[in-house]
């Protein structure tokens, strides 16, 4: 019901609401098989505002003249003008839209980000708090809001499936929405360098889904994602297209920049490469098993499916094993399934005696690592690998 508020609540001359959207599909598609806490997943608002730079970095560095939609944007357009003009790097143009997949792939590297980074983050958080998130609950009364739960079984009327909590908010103030939303305008976490992972770790406010729904998305997350954009791309042409084709431009071109890849090795990959090379001796291939000195460090589970780089999901492979696999799914087999748990088993040793490594390559999993028995964590991530797998097929 909250995300049926954010879309027709809102102004119709704005577009944050389809970067919210596609922010919290983002989530559910980088993480389909996250466990619930209390019943609840919880995502945080910083990983929102840095999918939010993604989206409109490229849309607002056509100036004036570029997307003109709404306070929001024209504030979001003058923060990361004065970001990028802040940089000392002067290759490092604010006129050049592809300078978002620089920003990205530090990112997603878990590299050090520097304090201008940081508060461009944070500003971007701050600015979705005051804005979209305002529109996700159900109040009480209203003739709209009855229309929204038609039909739904709940308890309490001004229940909604997608909300707002803050843990350094005591429990008792959680009653009132918007004491919660305006608590969570100041950022508690640290300003200066820090990497991705820490700075996410630092994030006390969160959008709150119930597991049900939560569930319900990931079923259907490539078909909303496109869904989402599609109606993003109609908006956009019917509130532009006669009196700014730039616009038009503006948003084809920043999707397109959302969706590619950086010409380089993503650093945290090179990185899991390098280990990889070390501990995996003697170096055979899945797939054929045939022994290999050059490899490709593939993931099983297709990147364009799950994109994430989790040392569970990467495993060596022959050149040409992993040319024709692509993106394709493959099944767990029994014996593919064997030559992963042995991958898996010098994985798991290797990030028990080096957990600081671990973390810095931004792991969360750190249970896998605390596990008693290393067969029991094999178990565990073997059983993962399988659901994941079965869910997208």
């Amino acid at each position: 019901m909250g995300v049926e508020s954010v879309l027709l609540d809102e102004k119709k001359s704005s577009t944050y609401k389809f970067a919210l959207m596609s922010a919290v599909i983002d989530y559910v598609i980088e993480k389909p098989n996250e466990y619930p806490q209390n019943g609840f997943h919880n995502i945080p608002i910083i990983y929102l505002a840095k999918r939010w730079l993604y989206y409109y970095y490229p849309l607002m560095v056509y100036g004036e003249e570029g997307v003109r939609q709404g306070n929001t944007q024209i504030a979001l357009r003058r923060v990361i003008r004065d970001f990028i003009e802040k940089q000392e790097d002067k290759q490092f143009l604010f006129s050049d839209p592809e300078a978002i997949l620089q920003i990205k792939d530090k990112i997603d590297s878990n590299e050090i980000l520097d304090k201008p980074l940081i508060s461009l983050l944070i500003d971007i958080r701050k600015r979705i708090v005051e804005q979209p998130l305002q529109y996700t609950q159900v109040t009480v009364g209203k003739r709209k809001e009855k229309e929204l739960v038609e039909g739904v079984n709940v308890k309490d009327p001004s229940f909604t499936l997608f909300g707002l909590i803050n843990t350094s908010i005591p429990l008792n103030e959680h009653r009132d929405y918007q004491v919660i939303r305006k608590k969570s305008e100041s950022w508690k976490g640290r300003k200066d360098e820090s990497n991705w992972y820490d700075l996410e770790a630092d994030e006390t406010a969160f959008i709150q889904m119930g597991h049900y729904t939560y569930t319900e998305l990931v079923k259907s997350r490539f078909f909303i994602k496109d869904a989402i954009i599609k109606r993003w791309i109609e908006f956009t042409i019917d509130s532009y297209l006669e009196k700014d084709a730039q616009a038009i431009y503006a948003l084809f071109h920043g999707l397109y920049l959302h969706k590619k890849e950086s010409e380089r090795e993503n650093v945290l990959m090179k990185k899991m490469r390098a280990i990889a090379t070390e501990i995996f001796q003697p170096m055979k291939c899945i797939y054929c098993e045939s022994e290999i000195s050059s490899f490709a460090l593939d993931h099983f589970i297709p990147w364009s499916k799950y994109p994430v780089d989790r040392f569970w999901n990467l495993f060596p492979t022959c050149t040409s094993c992993n040319s024709k696999k692509s993106d394709k799914i493959v099944e767990l087999e029994e014996k593919i399934q064997h030559r992963i748990e042995d991958y898996l088993r010098v994985w798991v040793l290797y990030f028990q005696t080096n957990q600081e490594e671990f973390s810095r390559l931004g792991g969360k999993e750190v249970e896998y690592l605390e596990m008693d028995a290393i067969e029991q964590s094999i178990k565990f991530l073997i059983e993962q690998i399988r659901v994941i797998n079965k869910n997208l097929i």
